[in-house]
């Protein structure tokens, strides 16, 4: 029994990274009441669930490597939408951006609630405005609320077994695109390809498992 119990430490992702997850769950306490304040269209559940989402790419986050590369890239990008890169401690991309303003512009719902996400002027203003939200805790947030609100959109038909499915399947469109089949996520639910050097864990694995330490605390 003990040895069962250092095993599942051992491969799980607390128990292999926890000054990672640690920090993880400094920062998310840390911004707790600007994380409220800029997601009230989530309920407290979905809100824990919306960190557990991004909680593995926060524990990884690294603001040395993400201001060279967001300098580095920001005029490519800026000046012809053809550099794609990671931006803040969610580590969310222009590209998911575009993705998710597609989204809103094919549902009237969706355009009521956010429409203060959507970018108008030129080309270059949008993704000027894209990046300018990316490069603040509050802008993530609001993103990280549209996410929320997009796969709950995706997945209305979808019988979950229970809430970790449900969890694991929005964790995984968020990691690897908002345009997945059922068929493909649940492949990708199989592999480990997280953290991207090392390839250690799956991802929504991860969620689950930061899931379980947000909900202790109140959101």
């Amino acid at each position: 029994m003990i040895f069962n119990l250092i095993c599942s430490l051992i491969l799980s992702y607390f128990g292999s990274c926890p000054k990672e997850a640690g920090e993880a769950m400094d920062f998310l306490k840390d911004n707790r009441n600007e994380i409220i304040s800029t997601t009230p269209q989530l309920s407290s559940s979905e809100r824990a669930m919306a960190l557990a989402i991004v909680a593995p790419e926060i524990s990884q986050f690294s603001k040395v490597v993400d201001y060279f590369e967001l300098r580095s890239l920001y005029i490519l990008y800026l000046n012809g939408g053809t550099a794609d890169f990671s931006v803040g401690p969610f580590q969310m991309k222009p590209s998911f951006i575009e993705d998710m303003e597609k989204f809103v512009a094919g549902s009237n719902e969706l355009k009521k609630e956010y429409s203060s996400l959507i970018p108008d002027g030129s080309e270059r203003e949008k993704r000027a405005f894209r990046l300018n939200k990316l490069a603040t805790i509050k802008g993530e947030l609001q993103y990280l609320s549209l996410f929320i609100s997009i796969a709950k959109s995706l997945t209305d038909d979808i019988r979950f077994k229970d809430a970790e499915q449900r969890l694991k399947h929005w964790a995984t469109l968020y990691n690897s695109g908002l345009n997945l089949s059922g068929d493909k996520i649940a492949r990708l639910q199989s592999k480990k390809m997280f953290p991207r050097r090392e390839k250690r864990f799956n991802y929504s694995d991860i969620a689950c498992e930061f899931f379980n330490e947000i909900i202790k605390y109140d959101w």
